[in-house]
């Protein structure tokens, strides 16, 4: 949660259950209230048991959220019992729950009782009884592991924190604190790097304290950049691993390029700066095996000696971000090793792609949520930034609280206002579908497939998210239960909630997610996936086939001795096919692959709306509401060094619901970078768009967000973050925003 919330308001509770009021931010400089002394922690501390004090808390818990209203210190001590509760859920190794259900563990296996151990020192004891009573430490912690894979054992993350609080006073609050909270995730267990010279492997253990003093010193020396000191502890986590590179390599990459040479919003291709492109070295051997580095070890020295490939070039570029205080890790792309890197406060952007976010998969130094594609990073940081992101994981903590008690239906209930309040809190729809599909009956079936249809709409820009939510529950819960006609129907919600978002916006991949939800149907009707699978792939995401090049053929499908229900089915999806051009074009290409006879029984033809065609500047129809100048970029709020907010009110008037698409037009000046645009109604932030645009001369680009209904008669801002002009250089553009049309658009 984010932990620099400060109590404004009374958090409000009502039938057992509360819906806490949003919550003020408060100085990054006001020091942690201390809170008031609990015999039973003490007892734990002391103990090293902390089984009957987590009851006592769970007890507490329950009593607080059962009244009606709470006084300001009650609501606070309640929030300080969340995260204490949630904490020892974490770390202890027998809780009562579910493995899989503690966020940040990557597999299902419980790790042994980190507090236990950590307890058994006088420094142990100390450290604890000041994290268990530190809100903020306790909340940069469970930020870091909501939002970042931790090791299932937490006891040697743990212990790397405490030396750190034990070493460094300013560790105590603040920005330290969020980085000792960072360095427990990312050193979550001992790290390892192994050099190869020649055939001999040589293991050197890192040590995180002499890490963390490299960072300590680097800001001092201003070495860093300015986003390090504004970053949460969850972004420090992807910062502070440098590629889990060598102390020497970290300070050689930050003397290779020093700071006034490193521009992190061109820091995607700064690695070649650094590194040549080479498949072979000067003596022709080829960069797999060590014989290309003449037996020397794989280091980031030798890399820019003898130049290297994709992997090289895109650790380089990592390991550069990383040691100048920017989150960075590496992925895969078909054939090859890319990197992703937040170059700027509000985007992801990607370093060395040769394809494009559809094809970016995984996470390399440190896993995520639903991080099998990579642009799920997106919807993290949506999450983060999401107004009511705190209050809905302070439900998620109190619906653990109930999972405890055994109170499964007031879990639920928690987890979904959480839902409600927050539709990016994915750890929350998660733990709702699990405890969903605990139960096989009617009502319980009902529930599940209304949440994964609302899990498409809500979650549209990130298919691929829903996908890895949903797709244990079609296949144990739905598919097994639905009839043929409610398979159909529910097919046909999904493609409606997928397709409202454009394609642009979901990076291409609401065919795939569409698809994989269509391939699983068939399965149950008989067809082989694998065989499903491969038609789709041919058919509709294989590259055309150059000029002389045959297509290959799609496989007919082998359909089972009975086919009414198959042929029942493909009749009855018309409204899933025609949802989107390219979802037809799926359906089309299984039935094109069935037999003959079969075939000849489908009676669908599917006929999709045409796509709506991406919105291109036309100075006639965007209506201008407002412009920049370099004066006014420069005073505008600061963001972080280098970059302002620049906001738009929109004038009022009648607005009708759909895609509003706002053009930045560069009227005369130099290079201007603007990105992350976001709609705010009534001071509420409701859509964004996080594109990044380079304007230089006189181009334009486009940013689109959706008018919902709910939000036409609001007073409605758009506020925008801009880059720095250089000195000497003039910028002057204009704002303009084009209406939805009559009809209903997409986002």
């Amino acid at each position: 949660m984010k932990s620099t919330f400060a109590y404004a308001r009374l958090l409000m509770f009502s039938a057992g259950t509360f819906a806490a009021a949003p919550l003020l931010h408060a100085a990054p400089e006001t020091p942690a209230a201390t809170a008031p002394a609990d015999a039973g922690l003490a007892a734990a501390i002391s103990s090293g048991d902390f089984k009957a004090w987590r009851k006592t808390l769970a007890a507490r818990i329950n009593a607080a959220a059962a009244k009606p209203s709470l006084t300001a210190a009650e609501a606070k001590a309640l929030d300080l019992d969340l995260a204490r509760h949630e904490f020892l859920l974490q770390t202890m190794a027998s809780t009562g729950l579910p493995p899989a259900t503690r966020p940040g563990q990557p597999d299902k296996t419980m790790g042994n009782d980190a507090l236990a151990t950590v307890a058994k020192t006088a420094e142990g004891k100390a450290f604890l009884s000041w994290l268990l009573n530190d809100p903020r430490a306790l909340g940069y912690y469970l930020d870091s592991t909501f939002f970042a894979f931790a090791e299932a054992d937490r006891t040697y993350g743990l212990q790397v924190w405490q030396k750190i609080w034990q070493k460094d006073p300013e560790s105590h609050g603040g920005l330290w604190c969020r980085v000792g909270a960072a360095f427990a995730i990312a050193y979550g267990k001992e790290r390892v790097v192994t050099e190869t010279a020649w055939d001999e492997k040589i293991d050197r253990v890192l040590d995180p304290m002499e890490r963390y003093d490299f960072y300590r010193a680097s800001f001092q020396q201003g070495k860093l950049m300015s986003y390090f000191s504004a970053a949460p502890a969850w972004e420090l986590v992807y910062t502070v691993h440098a590629s889990y590179r060598s102390i020497e390599e970290m300070k050689w990459a930050q003397e290779m390029l020093p700071p006034d040479r490193f521009n992190p919003r061109g820091a995607g291709n700064m690695e070649y700066q650094i590194v040549k492109y080479r498949l072979h070295n000067y003596r022709d051997s080829i960069i797999h095996g060590s014989a290309y580095f003449d037996g020397k070890p794989n280091t980031l020295m030798m890399i820019a000696d003898y130049g290297s490939v994709c992997g090289g070039l895109s650790n380089t570029g990592i390991s550069v971000a990383n040691v100048f205080g920017l989150p960075a890790f590496t992925i895969g792309q078909p054939g090859h090793c890319a990197f992703i890197l937040k170059g700027s406060p509000n985007s992801w952007d990607g370093g060395n792609f040769v394809s494009g976010w559809k094809d970016s998969f995984g996470a390399h130094q440190i896993k995520f949520f639903a991080c099998d594609y990579s642009v799920n990073i997106k919807l993290l940081s949506r999450a983060w930034n999401h107004p009511q992101f705190g209050d809905a994981e302070r439900l998620r903590r109190l619906a653990n609280v109930k999972l405890c008690s055994g109170d499964n239906s007031a879990a639920l209930a928690n987890l979904d206002k959480a839902s409600k309040l927050c539709p990016f809190h994915f750890l929350s729809r998660a733990a709702m579908m699990q405890l969903l599909m605990e139960d096989n009956k009617p009502l319980f079936i009902t529930r599940l497939s209304q949440e994964c249809v609302d899990l498409a709409r809500d979650l549209a820009e990130f298919p691929m998210a829903t996908e890895t939510l949903r797709r244990e529950a079609e296949t144990k819960r739905l598919n097994p239960a639905f009839t043929v006609s409610q398979k159909a129907a529910y097919l046909g919600q999904i493609a409606t909630g997928l397709a409202d978002a454009t394609a642009t916006r979901q990076a291409n991949l609401g065919t795939k997610a569409f698809a994989e939800v269509f391939s699983r149907q068939l399965v149950t009707l008989g067809l082989k996936g694998k065989e499903v699978d491969k038609v789709i792939e041919l058919a509709v995401f294989s590259k055309k086939p150059k000029a002389g090049e045959t297509a290959p053929v799609p496989p007919v499908l082998k359909v089972p001795a009975k086919t009414d229900e198959l042929v029942k089915y493909l009749n009855g999806i018309g409204a899933a096919a025609n949802a989107r051009e390219a979802f037809a074009a799926t359906v089309t290409a299984v039935i094109n692959a069935l037999p003959e006879n079969v075939r000849a029984s489908v009676t669908l033809k599917p006929s999709p709306k045409a796509d709506p065609k991406p919105a291109t500047y036309d100075a006639k129809t965007f209506v201008q509401v407002g412009s920049w100048t370099r004066d006014s970029i420069e005073h505008a709020p600061v963001v972080t060094d280098g970059w302002h907010e620049v906001e738009i009110p929109l004038p009022p008037g009648e607005r009708r619901p759909g895609q509003l698409t706002v053009a930045f037009v560069q009227t005369n000046g130099e290079m201007v970078n603007i990105e992350n645009l976001r709609l705010f109604a009534d001071g509420t932030e409701v859509d964004a768009d996080d594109r990044a645009l380079a304007l230089k001369g006189k181009k334009s680009g486009l940013f689109s967000v959706e008018l919902e209904p709910a939000i036409l008669k609001a007073k409605l801002t758009l506020k925008v973050v801009v880059s720095d002009i250089p000195d000497g250089k003039a910028s002057d553009g204009e704002i303009r925003i084009l209406e939805p049309a009559p009809q209903t658009a997409q986002r």
